[in-house]
């Protein structure tokens, strides 16, 4: 069997997921509407992960994939959210994934990994199958995530015309055996806008396409 990319890969872990869904939510929550703004969501998702496994060192995490989102309302209302999705802690063959919102809630499932094509696809949720798009959070830099961002709405904004625009999605994934990369998505800041444009950089802050 050939494994797919990590994006077609949790595509298919979508339709294939079984696990339960856990939710805790925090009675206040101090995190931006853009929860990218500083690093505290991203502590927080790791405090939370840390809570289920106390014995996970945090730069000897398996990721999988982190996962960012952001969206724009009618009222020009912003919200978003993070994920990860990494290695069991206490089970190499599953993978979880763990969110977090700007309004402070937190959750976590487990997620089935298939591989194959859409027709023969089969869940196969072992280590080896995996262990290619795994990398360490040790390489996520945020200050470089927000240089990309920043970079890439201005040669959104050159190439559109267009005055306002946020990044809407990004992920750092490994497609296989390769070193992680930062693929995002600028989009024109409106409501129920369509026009956008991707973008890609290596982890260390340097423009690919």
């Amino acid at each position: 069997m050939r494994p797919l990319s990590l994006l077609f890969l949790l595509f298919f872990a979508l339709a294939f997921t079984s696990c339960q869904t856990s939710t805790d939510t925090t009675e206040t929550s101090d995190l931006p509407n853009d929860i990218l703004e500083n690093d505290d969501a991203f502590e927080k998702l790791f405090e939370y992960i840390n809570s289920h496994y106390p014995d996970l060192d945090k730069n000897k995490i398996e990721l999988m994939e982190f996962h960012y989102s952001a969206n724009v309302g009618s009222q020009d209302d912003f919200s978003s959210s993070m994920s990860l999705t990494f290695v069991k802690g206490d089970d190499k063959d599953a993978i979880v994934e763990y969110d977090i919102d700007n309004d402070g809630s937190l959750s976590n499932s487990g997620v089935d990994i298939t591989v194959g094509g859409p027709i023969n696809g089969k869940i196969s949720n072992t280590y080896e199958t995996y262990q290619p798009y795994l990398f360490s959070p040790k390489v996520i830099n945020l200050e470089v995530v927000r240089k990309a961002i920043k970079e890439s709405t201005v040669k959104f904004k050159e190439a559109t015309n267009v005055k306002k625009a946020y990044c809407s999605n990004f992920t750092i994934e490994n497609k296989g055996n390769e070193k992680p990369t930062l693929q995002l998505r600028i989009k024109r800041r409106k409501f129920a806008a369509t026009m956008s444009r991707s973008y890609k950089w290596t982890l260390e802050g340097d423009f690919i396409k």
